[in-house]
């Protein structure tokens, strides 16, 4: 599909907002603008479209959410360009539109991904990890908003290392984009408030200042303090029993690999003053609803009474969504008419959401996604790969390589044979005495025999070693790390360009590779490079040698 026919689909499904949600959108731009002043990026496209907001215009509403995570790779960056082409193309056709990105800031640290990520690297892992640590007992258990900045001295000493990485593997310490990327780091994870401020500060830079792209920004933990949520909760409290009975249904019948959840579950969750996010069980009592949970942190027990009208006034500031509930009342509070998801596990709980959006009667955006993906190797990679094809001709790799079993097997049976004759020769030559002819021949025949074993283990060895060595680059090489390494690799003009002509030229919903042009690095000869990302994209499958298990 192109974006021509998604616009028609869009324009022929779309409906005309209701005055609720024309308010509540006007709310999202003001709690957007605070986001964007405070982080330095209300640019001029950016005020123009939440001016749009703000105005109370109709127009197309594009969403996309994602947690703020520290440098997510690129997946999570496309879905905002992805939602940026989509207004423009609208606005071409004189439609209004406006992308808005929500960061949901308000899950646990139980994810590493939002807190550290991965470079490709030259070692037995194929990559290396960058970021931080979260340390504590409990703090998995804690709210993402609510975990603090790391040490000063530890964002430091993660600038440095990356400014190593890259400088050491050939890189100019002048280069423009490690320069840049430099001083985003310090600027965001600095001056921040949390961690997850951090990350979305990082996030809205380079998409509002390096990328330009008029995607608006706002972050969840402060819309529900609006309270524009609260009745949309209350009514899906209301269909508790529905909910939970169709969500079980759901993954029964789909055969979908979720867990179920309990006949007294609710679909939010509680937070505690401590950070901790509390999951709550709805206890009836004839008319009365009481909801209960117990605090994984720090263990405090809460009752929380919400008679039968699901009144939720009284909390609605503590509470936020699951991953189902997300997704039944964003799209429904702002009259979402696109919803641009990722290819992760969001996609088990769109199909929940879906069928019980569809029962419930919740607004059911079209979804859209961009299944395209990136192919480049990194300059942390290219001396590295450069050097070893000095050493070793691919072409002649190619052969001994591909018949690696063989070429195992044929050695080890001559090695077995050569034990054989060893044995043999040791017990004939007890039959005779030292020094005597006899025993001096069979003595040289056996020196003879070692040497030939240590000559045959010596070339297992060998082919081990450049067995092993091809795959860690090629573990390096298929790594799919931060978009840090993806800017400082092909350069933040560079990736912006061929992602919006990818968008331009390619169906997005057929999955697809984008090859990205990298820099080069001084004294690499790139054509090696070329040759040898060739040979290992088609490595024969089989036995030891097998590269496509890695």
């Amino acid at each position: 599909m192109q974006c021509t026919e998604l616009i028609t689909k869009i324009l022929n499904k779309k409906n005309k907002k209701m005055e609720k949600q024309i308010q509540n959108l006007n709310k999202i731009g003001e709690i957007a603008k605070n986001f964007h002043m405070n982080c330095r990026t209300f640019t001029d496209s950016v005020k123009n479209k939440i001016d749009l907001l703000i105005s109370g215009e109709d127009c197309v509403i594009i969403e996309v959410s994602h947690q703020p995570n520290f440098m997510p790779y690129y997946g999570v960056w496309k879905k905002s360009v992805f939602a940026h082409y989509l207004v423009n193309f609208l606005e071409e056709k004189r439609i209004p539109a406006v992308a808005l990105f929500g960061f949901v800031d308000q899950d646990t640290t139980m994810s590493p991904f939002l807190y550290r990520n991965k470079i490709p690297y030259y070692s037995k892992e194929g990559y290396k990890n960058i970021g931080f640590k979260i340390k504590g007992e409990n703090e998995w258990w804690r709210l993402w908003c609510k975990q603090p900045l790391p040490p000063l001295k530890e964002v430091e000493k993660q600038i440095d290392f990356l400014i190593t990485a890259y400088t050491n593997c050939g890189l100019s310490r002048d280069d423009e984009d490690l320069i840049q990327l430099e001083k985003l780091f310090r600027a965001c994870y600095i001056n921040s408030n949390s961690f997850s401020e951090a990350n979305a500060k990082f996030f809205s830079k380079i998409c509002n200042e390096m990328f330009d792209l008029d995607v608006i920004f706002f972050i969840y933990s402060e819309v529900q303090k609006s309270n524009i949520f609260t009745n949309s909760f209350e009514y899906l409290l209301s269909k508790r029993r529905e909910y939970v009975d169709i969500y079980n249904k759901t993954i029964e019948q789909r055969g979908l690999e979720l867990e179920k959840v309990q006949e007294d579950h609710v679909p939010f969750w509680y937070h505690c003053e401590c950070g901790g996010k509390v999951r709550l069980k709805a206890n009836e009592i004839g008319e009365n609803i009481i909801l209960k949970g117990t605090c994984p942190i720090c263990k405090h027990g809460f009752e929380i009474e919400v008679g039968n009208d699901f009144d939720l006034s009284a909390i609605y500031k503590s509470i936020s969504f699951e991953a189902v509930s997300r997704e039944l009342i964003v799209p429904d509070v702002l009259g979402t008419d696109v919803y641009v998801e990722g290819l992760g596990g969001s996609l088990l709980f769109r199909q929940i959401s879906d069928v019980i959006a569809e029962r419930l009667r919740f607004n059911k955006p079209l979804t859209v996604r961009w299944k395209s993906h990136d192919k480049y190797v990194s300059v942390i990679l290219h001396k590295i790969i450069f050097d070893f094809v000095r050493r070793y001709s691919i072409s002649s790799l190619k052969y001994k390589l591909q018949d690696m079993d063989t070429n195992y097997r044929i050695i080890y049976e001559k090695i077995a044979e050569l034990d054989i004759q060893q044995d043999t020769l040791k017990k004939e030559l007890k039959r005779y005495k030292h020094q005597s002819n006899e025993f001096l021949t069979i003595l040289e025949r056996l020196r003879d025999i070692n040497l030939r074993k240590k000559k045959l283990n010596a070339e297992i060895a060998r082919l081990s070693s450049i067995l092993l060595n091809i795959q860690r680059l090629s573990k390096a090489y298929n790594t799919i790390p931060s978009i840090i390494d993806e800017v400082v690799s092909v350069g933040f003009d560079n990736v912006l360009k061929h992602w919006m002509s990818d968008l331009k030229n390619n169906d997005f919903d057929i999955e697809h590779t984008i090859k990205l042009p990298v820099k080069t690095v001084k004294g690499v000869d790139y054509k090696a490079i070329v040759t040898f990302i060739d040979f290992i994209e088609n490595y024969p499958a089989g036995g030891e040698s097998d590269l496509n298990t890695i």
